[in-house]
């Protein structure tokens, strides 16, 4: 079939480019690498290689925070941990127009694209993207809400991950001997850094679903309900703090 560029792809790419492509994806490097950009919720998104890249599953997080807070007329102080390339902060950003949030990273390299996509949207009075680690910086009950997309994949399970999955950031992915090595001292600072009765989002899989129910429930959590993606599979885990 002929036919020319369609303009709604950008400019068209040189051969170069379309071999340096190939040659990428032969190599295995995730698409979105090669791309440069993916979806969110229909929201672009600019991503690199050294920063986790959004799935449609984790737009599950968004759709259940719409679910069970609504669109507030006072202002919701919100944190997104382990913010990569800042589309959860975003989405929530552009869904609720009165809500300050602060992205945090411990990747330079997140940070930087996540500074470089709350720009583009012009979201920088209300999204601050932030270098630090979990919910250390906050003050007690500052904070309305947490979501988070922790890593949550036992050590032992990375090898067998799809080789595209196994360039993304290690750091996103690993979550120790039992998953729960980032998500345990995560749900023991959401503790203070909530309000009484705060709101507290996070994505998990099945495998470790248990293990995050009991130990929220051993550090005084009230579970709200186990959300499932659009597979019909347990994706997020929704929680409250003590009133």
């Amino acid at each position: 079939m002929g036919g020319s560029w369609p303009p709604t792809l950008g400019p068209a790419p040189n051969t170069s480019q379309l071999r340096g492509a190939l040659q990428a994806r032969q190599k295995r490097v995730p698409l979105a690498y090669v791309l440069g950009e993916v979806e969110f919720l229909g929201i672009p998104i600019r991503v690199r290689p050294g920063v986790f890249i959004p799935r449609v599953d984790t737009e599950t997080l968004i759709l259940t925070v719409q679910t069970y807070i609504t669109k507030r007329t006072r202002v919701l102080r919100v944190a997104d941990i382990g913010t990569g390339t800042g589309c959860l902060a975003i989405a929530l950003a552009l869904h609720y127009p009165r809500a300050r949030l602060w992205a945090i990273d411990r990747s330079p390299m997140a940070v930087r694209t996540a500074r470089e996509n709350t720009a583009r949207y012009r979201l920088e009075s209300r999204v601050w993207v932030l270098r630090g680690d979990l919910l250390q910086a906050f003050r007690p009950h500052t904070l309305d809400l947490v979501v988070t997309n922790p890593p949550y994949i036992p050590t032992s399970h990375l090898p067998t991950l799809p080789p595209e999955v196994q360039q993304e950031p290690k750091e996103a992915l690993d979550g120790g001997p039992d998953g729960l090595s980032v998500i345990r001292p995560l749900l023991q600072q959401a503790l203070d850094a909530l309000v009484p009765g705060g709101w507290l989002f996070m994505e998990i899989a099945p495998p470790v679903r248990d293990r995050v129910i009991h130990t929220a429930k051993r550090f005084g959590y009230r579970l709200v309900a186990m959300e499932k993606d659009l597979g019909w599979i347990d994706r997020v885990l929704v929680l409250r703090t003590p009133s």
